[in-house]
């Protein structure tokens, strides 16, 4: 059978040649849970205001999800399911890095405030 028809799939990598066989499906299914688990990575990197490795995430999540939907005419109608969901942690991700952003850019806004405050100040004391 081929993939598409639930058949086996085996690794690409020559050193693992042999040693994994997996259907279409669960390569699939395994991607998208790992999508999953890099998204909560991320979740604790936004927690941690580390807008680099947030946005690496959803760097690494999206190139996944352009690979799969390359492979979508050959996938089982099953893993569309997948890449739906896929799909919801892209978006929770992004929406993260929206977040993270326009916080930093409220803080150097109060930044630039409070400067033109102890200017404003200065100037007052001066005259």
């Amino acid at each position: 059978k081929t993939p598409e028809e639930g058949g086996i799939f085996i690794s690409p990598f020559s050193e693992f040649k042999g040693m994994i066989e997996i259907t279409a499906q669960q390569y699939i299914g395994g991607l998208s849970d790992f999508t999953g688990e890099i998204g909560r990575y991320g979740v604790a990197q936004a927690t941690a205001r580390n807008q680099d490795e947030v946005r690496r995430v959803l760097d690494t999540m999206m190139e996944i999800q352009f690979y799969l939907r390359e492979m979508r005419a050959i996938l089982p109608n099953k893993t569309l399911k997948k890449l739906f969901a896929m799909g919801k942690n892209i978006e929770k991700m992004k929406y993260l890095l929206y977040e993270q952003v326009l916080l930093e850019s409220r803080k150097s806004m109060k930044l630039s405030e409070a400067e033109i405050l102890d200017e404003k100040e200065e100037q007052s004391e001066n005259a």
